[in-house]
């Protein structure tokens, strides 16, 4: 059987010197800069992607997570809204994604909000803690979310796919790696 990804987190974490070098850049980052800064969302997410490729796994949760909470939609006031529930403006408890509102301008000088993408990558992290039934449930969460992106699509398929390999059903497995496709960088 072939592995899932080219790469083991046992592997990957061999490279501590590398990545303790991201985490401590990464730390520079938030400690100088202001928190209310337009890319300190991206910073957290590289933070926590460098922390799984450590495989120190409780952390790279703890990053998500945080990331989840932080930079969840506000009130005008300032105030966070309630994510997941019936107290939504619409009573839709299935919203849990940001909504990336963007115009052309902004999607031509930044990046989209990372919040979305830490949910894909909480997602991994759960199924890599062997914590399946979590990790099932956000990916039938963001599924059936309304807002949630089309850009990640391809990225949901492909952490959908990495459940199903681990569970083990392959066959539904190769159903959304197809689906996975465009998110792959090259043919190989």
């Amino acid at each position: 059987l072939l592995s899932f990804y080219n790469y083991t987190l046992e592997s990957t974490a061999e490279q501590k010197t590398e990545l303790d070098s991201v985490i401590y850049k990464v730390n520079a980052g938030i400690f100088l800069h202001d928190l209310r800064s337009n890319w300190m969302d991206n910073i957290y997410l590289l933070m926590g992607e460098a922390y799984y490729y450590r495989n120190t796994l409780d952390t790279a949760f703890m990053t998500f997570q945080y990331m989840n909470y932080a930079f969840s939609p506000k009130e005008d006031d300032g105030y966070d809204k309630v994510i997941a529930s019936n107290a939504n403006e619409n009573g839709n408890n299935l919203k849990v994604a940001t909504v990336e509102k963007r115009n052309i301008v902004d999607r031509a000088f930044s990046e989209p909000p990372s919040r979305n993408d830490a949910l894909v990558w909480l997602i991994r992290t759960h199924i890599s803690r062997q914590d399946m039934a979590t990790a099932g449930t956000l990916i039938q969460t963001l599924r059936n979310d309304p807002d949630f992106p089309k850009r990640l699509a391809p990225q949901l398929a492909e952490v959908t796919a990495f459940w199903f390999y681990n569970r083990p059903q392959y066959d539904s497995a190769a159903f959304y790696l197809e689906q996975a496709l465009p998110a792959a960088t090259n043919r190989q």
